[in-house]
Order: structure tokens, then sequence, then C-alpha cells
């Protein structure tokens, strides 16, 4: 994008402050004038014509508007309009309007009186904070104290913020597919006997949760699903400017679930694969395409491609992720959504639908499922709480003598997953992550138009 020359900046000034006094003249008393305040060359876009288009429909909520008039120029879109009240009393609520959320500092309201000076604000004091820092942004302005970068990288972050609030407005494809999210969710903490995991009969090797535990945190995290939905059908670019709009979410969906559970962390990991499974499900319903498993792996891929280098692959680890990363060579879920979910595509799904296309029940088939993905799955909530690959080797050759011995397949099938339920239980050991994964499996197997019977 060209940047903008300073004379057509200058022509742009003039422009607007023509428009005002034109409202004025027709319209006697307050006024507001509303644009974008956005350094480097971006001036006008969509995601710029949907920030402003938001902070317009909230004025006319805020305000008694009367009169109103917007023009898309070089400079951005701006808008003149003429409102009923005290001037100061209308400047109150514009500064509530660009501080009330952090993409507010995106947003220049300026308010006039019937003469068409500038109203100030006395609880703004001398000026705005910088993008940057909580200086003024005048001073860093005139001591230059950030490279344009910084600053780009800030207002990259302010937008963030907006793409994640508009993801509140949930439509009713995005509740549909979240409702499925969650139902996998629900499904997954129901299955049972499940080794090492919580269910409802038993906590496994969790001393700090129980069934309802998972119940209160699958309620509480409803709201993020459909918020990562919504954000994939609302998002416009490439899949990969999405992630971090889906990790804002799951931030603020995070706390909806300490909340929930008073602290404990019973899906943390869930919620990031489900709301990035959620996100690509989005983006596919934006683009009318089927929501199939092969089309959400494509752009997951998409998604996150450099996930696993930007984020483990440091010099000096400094989470338990990265040591593992360093340790093993296990990318764990990073890895696993980079390369489109292969454990799912390539264990956890065949064995779901031939289970349940052969009519095993919803319990055996999840089981059965849950057990070729621990076979396969590199689980670090595994290597958490034993950092030895013996530990998570033992995990997956359990598994496959269950698979190769056809125990799920004889009438005692629950005795022997009880059996080696008491054998993760006795070395701590949780599959964490290959759960996670069952749920991710459910959801696809949901979304792909798959059915359930009694």
């Amino acid at each position: 994008m060209a940047a903008i020359t300073l004379e057509e900046l200058l022509a742009a000034k003039e422009a607007r402050a023509l428009r005002r006094e034109r409202m004025r003249a027709e319209y006697p008393g307050t006024g507001v004038s509303l644009s974008v305040n956005i350094p480097g060359a971006e001036k006008d876009s969509p995601r710029i014509r949907a920030l402003f288009g938001h902070a317009l429909e909230r004025i006319t909520r805020a305000m008694p508007v009367v009169a109103s008039h917007t023009a898309h120029g070089i400079a951005g879109p701006h808008a003149v309009l003429a409102v009923e009240g005290d001037g100061a009393a209308v400047k109150a609520i514009a500064c509530r309007l660009e501080t009330e959320y952090a993409y507010g500092r995106l947003l220049d309201i300026d308010v006039y009186d019937a003469a068409g000076a500038a109203v100030s604000s006395p609880s703004r004091g001398p000026g705005r904070t910088c993008f940057v820092c909580d200086d003024l942004a005048v001073a860093c302005m005139r001591e230059r104290r950030h490279t344009l970068p910084e600053i780009m990288a800030a207002v990259e972050r302010l937008f963030t913020a907006f793409h994640a609030a508009m993801s509140r407005g949930v439509s009713e494809n995005a509740a549909y597919y979240a409702s499925l999210g969650l139902e996998a969710m629900l499904h997954e903490a129901a299955s049972f006997p499940s080794p090492g995991l919580v269910d409802p009969f038993h906590t496994g090797s969790h001393k700090d949760m129980d069934f309802f535990t998972f119940q209160r945190s699958s309620a509480a995290l409803s709201f993020g699903l459909a918020r990562c939905a919504e954000a994939g059908i609302r998002h416009e670019g490439e899949a990969r400017n999405l992630l971090p709009v889906l990790r804002r979410i799951g931030l603020e969906a995070e706390k909806d679930m300490f909340r929930a559970t008073n602290g404990v962390n019973t899906q943390k990991g869930l919620l990031f694969s489900m709301g990035l499974a959620l996100g690509a499900t989005g983006l596919l319903v934006r683009d009318g395409l089927p929501v199939t498993p092969p089309n959400v792996s494509a752009v997951l891929r998409e998604m996150t491609a450099g996930l696993v280098e930007r984020e483990l692959g440091g010099a000096t680890p400094r989470t338990a992720g990265e040591r593992m990363f360093r340790d093993f060579g296990i990318s764990g879920i990073r890895g696993e959504m980079e390369a489109g979910l292969p454990s799912v595509l390539k264990a956890g799904l065949p064995t779901l639908e031939s289970a349940l296309g052969r009519g095993e029940g919803c319990n055996r088939a999840l089981i059965r499922t849950l057990i070729a993905l621990m076979a396969e799955v590199d689980d670090t909530t595994i290597l958490a709480r034993s950092p030895k690959l013996e530990s998570l080797r033992m995990i997956q050759e359990k598994a496959r003598t269950v698979q190769h011995g056809r125990l799920l397949d004889q009438d005692s099938w629950q005795d022997a997953l009880w059996r080696l339920d008491g054998e993760f239980v006795r070395a701590n050991l949780s599959p964490g992550g290959s759960a996670d994964l069952l749920a991710v499996t459910w959801f696809l197997y949901r979304a792909n138009g798959g059915t359930v019977h009694p």
C-alpha cells in the first residue's frame, strides 16, 4: 500500500473541516467528528472500515444523533454528526467510548460546540497515552522513543483486541458449531473407564478435580468456543492472521474456566485445540466450504504454519513444552496442529467412524478411540508428570496391547480398562493430551454430519 503524502494528508484534513462546517451550518449545536487514528500507510482497508463502522454504531447508540454524514477518502473513513446535548456531556461520552476498550485507542472522537470550537476534557489531562507505553503520546513522539515497527506491532495488538471483541456477537452458525464443540468436551469427560483420566466414577490420577469440575469448566468455556467460531466467520484475510485473535479469545475464556473451577486447570489444553478447530471451522463457513476433516486440517496447517519453530525452537528453553522439544524432539499439541491433526485423521476418526458404523455404543466407541489415540500420540501431558521418555512409551505400548488383544471386543472390556486405570493411577500418569484429541475427533465427526444412535 502506497504511503499517503503530506499534501494528501493536508487536503484530507481540509475536507474534513469543511464537512464539519457544513454540518454545523445546517444543524447548529454540538457536533461530533469520528475518524481512525492509525500510524503508517494503512488508512483505509476492510478492517479499518469494520472498526470505524463499529465505532459509529456505538456513537449512535450512546448519543441522540440528529444527523450524520460519512465519507471515505485516501486518509480513511470520516463521519460528522450533529447531536443533541451539552458539549461537555457529549465529550464525556466520547472519552468513555475511546477508553472503554483497548482498541478505542485507534479512534479519534472529537466534539465541537455551537461555535465550532473543540471541546476539551478536563478528565483526560494533557492528552492521550502512547500506543506502545503508558506515557503521553506527545512526549514519546517528540523524543522519538519508539521505532515504527514497535508502534505498528502495538497497532496490530489493538486490532487483535478489536477482532476478539467482535466475536462476542455470536451468529447462528457459530452457536451451532460451538454446541458440537461443547458436546465433544462433555462426551470426552463422560466416557469411562478412561485410564488415568477423570470420568463420572473416579478422578483417575487427578487429586484436584472430579467429573463435576469438568462439567462446570465445560459450561464456562462454551461462550469462548462460540467466539472462536464467530471470529473465524468474521475474519478477513489469511488464516494465519486469525491465530492471534483466537489466542486472545482463549486467554479471556481461561479466566471464565478458572473462575468456575476455583483456579483448577481442567481444560486449558483442550481450549487451545478445540478453539483452533472451531476457528478453522468458522473460516470454512465464511468461504462457503464444507466442514470436513480434510478441510479443517488444511486450514489448521495454514493457520499454524511455523508455530513450532517460533514457540519451541528457542535456544534457551523457558517452558515445559520447550524443554520437551529440546530433550525429546516432541512438539506436543503445537506440532499436532501445525501438521493438521494427523493423529486425529489417521487414528482417531477411522476408529470412531468404524465403531459407530457397526452399531457400537457411544461410550465404548469413545474409549476405543481414546485407546487408538493413546497408542499413537506423543502425549506431553504424560511427560509433564514423568519427564522420562520411557513413561510415554509405556503408555503407548499398553494401549497397543489393548488393541492387539482385542480387549475392547470382549464382554469384560470394562474390567480390563479398570485394571489398566489402576496401573496408570499408581504411576500417577494421565494421557490428557490424547483425551483432548478425543474431544477434537468427536467434534470433527459431528461437524461432518456424523450421527449417533442410542
